[in-house]
């Protein structure tokens, strides 16, 4: 299908982050299915700047400055662990905006961006940079993959299970703080979930935790094993049960399909053309880069009445603005405090 240069430069910006000039006229001689292919070729990386180095080290638990310290020393201890995060989460900032500059996998860069805010974890609450880090990296690998495979992986995230106060989800207290995100905002969205079925999902998620090397450990004898009611089935659901129960839902690729929609096309999705990208995604097996293969090449991100609908995001513009203008990162650390005047750096989700 032959295109023209409005629709390169649309392509370029809604798939990756804007392109130079020169490159929009290059690629306005492709066809359209050729530009989508070259966009969904798989990448060994979607950041091939090298990571700071310190992000592979052990994370210290907060916990560990309490162990033979009192008082004043536990609170400078405590300070100075605090400002030592915060010097790497700016490095871990800098470093996240040149390699999204510099990435040759635009599309998979910004599929990253999607399920980051989609699987929100901000640092105030984390507190430790290399946990984000981590759940960034995770994010990376399974954003153009299966959701089935994300969502077990983020259930399991570090970083998502303190953010989300897992820790203290255990059989006979249970905290259903990550039950109540995961139907409302990670799986089937508003109205498609009961009270109960909240309840019973955070029994099945009790027994997620981390050590105090903050890695993933699953502690069985936390875990409510008892026969739970969700959805209408009955079973001793746990972590992997409450998955194949989310993928079961016809909802869960309602939803997706639907933030597709906003992420790629405009704000107010067309209802119809949502319900049959989801039910394309379910029979894919929620395979994301087959459903956003199937958007890019539609009639609906197409149609011209959707181009300049979307407003950009303060990373979106950032990045969009040096890739545009060809240039290179320089001092990245310049385009965090950038995105910190507009209110919106990264890894601090708006609430």
């Amino acid at each position: 299908m032959p295109i023209d240069i409005d629709f390169a430069r649309h392509l370029s910006q809604r798939a990756g982050f804007g392109a130079p000039p020169r490159r929009i006229v290059a690629d306005a001689s492709r066809s359209r299915e050729d530009l989508t292919r070259a966009l969904l070729a798989p990448r060994a990386s979607v950041a091939e700047t090298p990571a700071p180095t310190w992000l592979g080290d052990r994370v210290v638990s907060y916990r560990a400055i309490r162990t033979g310290r009192e008082g004043e020393s536990r609170r400078r201890a405590a300070r100075a662990l605090r400002l030592a995060e915060n010097a790497l989460l700016e490095e871990l900032r800098a470093w996240w905006l040149a390699a999204l500059i510099d990435t040759s996998d635009p599309l998979g860069a910004r599929m990253t961006l999607f399920w980051q805010n989609h699987f929100a974890s901000g640092y105030r609450k984390v507190r430790h940079t290399a946990l984000l880090y981590r759940q960034q990296a995770t994010i990376a690998r399974h954003a153009m993959g299966s959701f089935g495979a994300l969502l077990s992986a983020m259930l399991r995230d570090p970083a998502m299970i303190v953010y989300l106060d897992a820790r203290q989800n255990r059989k006979g207290k249970p905290n259903e703080n990550l039950a109540r995100e995961l139907l409302e905002l990670f799986a089937l969205g508003e109205g498609h979930y009961t009270e109960r079925d909240v309840k019973e999902t955070a029994r099945a998620l009790t027994g997620l935790s981390v050590d105090r090397d903050m890695t993933f450990r699953y502690r069985a004898d936390r875990h409510d094993d008892g026969e739970k009611t969700l959805f209408g089935r009955t079973d001793d659901f746990d972590v992997d049960g409450v998955v194949k129960l989310l993928l079961d839902q016809d909802a869960t690729a309602s939803l997706i399909a639907g933030k597709i929609w906003r992420h790629f096309v405009s704000p107010t999705p067309d209802p119809r053309t949502v319900e049959g990208w989801a039910g394309f995604y379910r029979a894919s097996g929620h395979d994301t880069g087959a459903l956003v293969a199937h958007v890019l090449m539609s009639d609906a991100f197409a149609d011209p009445v959707h181009r300049g609908r979307l407003i950009k995001s303060p990373v979106e513009l950032v990045v969009g603005t040096y890739r545009a203008l060809a240039l290179s990162p320089g001092e990245p650390e310049t385009l965090v405090r950038a995105m910190r005047n507009m209110q919106q750096p990264l890894y601090e989700p708006p609430n």
